[in-house]
């Protein structure tokens, strides 16, 4: 049932559950590890006392958060 859903073959689905992830997906994990995160990025750049974006996250944040 869930090949019908997914529209996938049975012998696809269980050959992609055997050989486990490409060469693809794992270089696609390493870059992501690697990469930061935006909020990274901004809570670095907010708590630099120079920083024209100091205050910023109080503006930013949603509401009630």
């Amino acid at each position: 049932m869930m090949c019908e859903v997914m529209s996938v073959s049975r012998s696809g689905y269980y050959k992609w559950k055997v050989t486990g992830p490409s060469k693809q997906e794992l270089r696609k994990r390493e870059l992501m590890e690697r990469i930061p995160s935006t909020s990274t990025i901004l809570s670095n750049v907010t708590e630099h006392p120079r920083s024209p974006l100091v205050g910023f996250e109080a503006i930013a944040s949603p509401v009630g958060v």
